[in-house]
């Protein structure tokens, strides 16, 4: 008795240890993998199940085996496939399997994942995005010439404003010279008391003072008392001195 369980455990032992993995896919002619498909292998007992992914994996025992893959739709077979697999040690073995269309059949699935249709539709999204491209960058140059046209247009009136002199009127030129309207009356003696104001200055100060003094004495721009002491110099009423960055300013004897 103990010799027939000693080789009892013998082979089985010898069974478990050259146990070997089988694992794979399934893929159609165009080695596209196949979802849902059935997969079974005979084994004693036999084993099989459904895969999702395409993806079949079996622990088997040595021996010789057959694999089948089916693949259903609406309990008819689409696709189907058979390979023998001969299993003398142990380790894992990758066996894919090139499955045939057996029906004409369409699956819905396969309709929207058609390869053509799949690239007929990334080429309409990138038709699509490639006129908003085109649009956007129409109406971005557009915009940019519309706002150029408005630029020089109105450099364009500036420069005309400073070119045409005022319009004068019919009545001022043909007067007569000697009779100056009242407003340059009042500007030419207006003129004449800053004069007046810029010599009793110079006299309060002894006779002798700067422009700076002058200019902080009378509320006058710098370039208005500027003009002002040039023209009384030219009157010889004073004499203009240049000393570092300012003027000295000396009354003269009348």
């Amino acid at each position: 008795m103990r010799p027939f369980l000693a080789l009892f455990l013998f082979i089985l032992l010898a069974q478990v240890s050259y146990a070997a993995t089988v694992h794979g896919a399934a893929y159609d002619s165009s080695y596209k993998l196949i979802k849902d498909v059935r997969f079974e292998i005979n084994t004693t007992p036999a084993q099989s199940h459904i895969s999702k992914n395409g993806l079949y994996f079996f622990f088997v025992p040595l021996g010789t085996y057959e694999i089948i893959a089916e693949k259903s739709y609406l309990g008819e077979i689409i696709y189907t496939s058979t390979k023998t697999v001969i299993v003398e040690k142990d380790g894992e073995f990758n066996i894919d399997l090139i499955m045939q269309r057996v029906s004409d059949t369409v699956i819905p699935a396969e309709e929207s994942e058609n390869p053509f249709l799949a690239a007929l539709r990334d080429s309409y999204k990138e038709l699509i995005v490639l006129i908003i491209i085109i649009i956007a960058v129409i109406f971005l140059i557009f915009h940019l010439r519309r706002r150029r046209k408005k630029a020089d247009e109105h450099t364009s009136a500036m420069s005309v404003q400073k070119k045409e002199p005022a319009p004068v009127a019919a009545e001022s030129i043909s007067a007569a010279p000697e009779n100056p309207s009242p407003e340059k009356k009042e500007e030419k003696k207006e003129t004449s008391s800053d004069l007046n104001s810029i010599l009793n200055i110079i006299d309060q100060e002894g006779g002798r003072t700067t422009q700076k003094a002058i200019r902080k004495e009378i509320p006058l721009s710098e370039a208005k008392i500027s003009l002002m002491i040039s023209e009384l110099e030219e009157q010889g009423k004073i004499q203009k001195i240049k000393k570092g960055r300012g003027n000295i300013i000396i009354r003269k004897e009348s």
